[in-house]
């Protein structure tokens, strides 16, 4: 019997769904035992066979994954989006699949991962149906817009590299060539703010780079072999890289997980 280990602070919550890869679980799994927290399962369906087919398999996935993380789960009805809004209030991080159904379902409103991650009012993470080389995936990429508030984006970044042991590489993406110069001034005023989060945590290896081209082709290429990929959440006065259209293509294309982190969210220290 495994022990439980103590929770402290907001659980992460995974948000389940029939035929979900178990790689989405096991992530929402290590991701409580690294925060030393507990994991609260949400399935949002009418008919019960259902969630208790879902959570006969979720608890396989647990039993191996576990790392004494204690597991709860909750059947709710109604839409999956508004359940998981909900849950938001009260929890660490949501951990969601990505959402890679047909055109068709997208088309009709579907994307269940992506509103979820535009809207929530805590960081969403969203775990694609495969992490390929997932054993050999190592880093955190942090991906800053320097146009709008970054300091929530950078505390997710440093804290998840600070628990995970691994290093981390924070990326501005300049755009344009004609636009590098202005950009890169920019980024030299918020060096100071990088600078501050360094100072809280000596221990995280950073490395900070400019990087030219559009922000879609650069975070997917920066994250390639990173085991997490930190964006901020889309903004209507943001139109670059916090923009809706950006951050939604990063999430149908990154190969790796994508955390997207509201803006003055504060909840990242409650269970560092």
């Amino acid at each position: 019997m495994q022990e439980v280990m103590a929770m402290a602070g907001f659980p992460v919550v995974l948000g389940a769904k029939q035929g979900q890869q178990p790689e989405v679980a096991a992530f929402a799994v290590a991701e409580a035992a690294r925060r030393r927290t507990g994991l609260r399962v949400v399935h949002a369906c009418d008919d019960a066979a259902v969630s208790l087919s879902v959570f006969d398999d979720l608890t396989q996935v647990v039993a191996g994954h576990g790392h004494g993380v204690d597991v709860h789960f909750l059947v709710v009805g109604g839409d999956p989006v508004e359940a998981l809004l909900q849950e938001a209030h009260r929890a660490a991080a949501i951990v969601v699949g990505a959402d890679h159904g047909p055109w068709v379902a997208r088309l009709l409103g579907a994307e269940i991962s992506q509103t979820v991650a535009t809207l929530a009012d805590a960081p969403v993470i969203v775990v694609p149906p495969v992490l390929p080389g997932t054993r050999s995936r190592r880093g955190i990429v942090a991906a800053l817009d320097v146009g709008g508030e970054v300091d929530a984006e950078l505390a997710f970044a440093f804290q998840s590299a600070d628990r995970q042991h691994e290093p981390l590489r924070v990326v501005h993406v300049a755009g344009a060539t004609s636009d590098y110069p202005r950009r890169r001034n920019r980024w030299y005023r918020i060096e100071d703010t990088i600078d501050q989060w360094r100072a809280r945590y000596p221990g995280v290896d950073v490395q900070t780079v400019v990087e030219p081209g559009h922000p879609v082709e650069t975070c997917v290429l920066a994250s390639a072999q990173a085991s997490l990929l930190v964006v901020g959440q889309p903004a209507s006065e943001h139109p670059r890289l916090a923009s809706r259209a950006v951050v939604a293509r990063l999430l149908r294309r990154s190969n790796a997980p994508v955390a997207v982190v509201p803006v003055g969210h504060d909840r990242t220290r409650t269970s560092a």
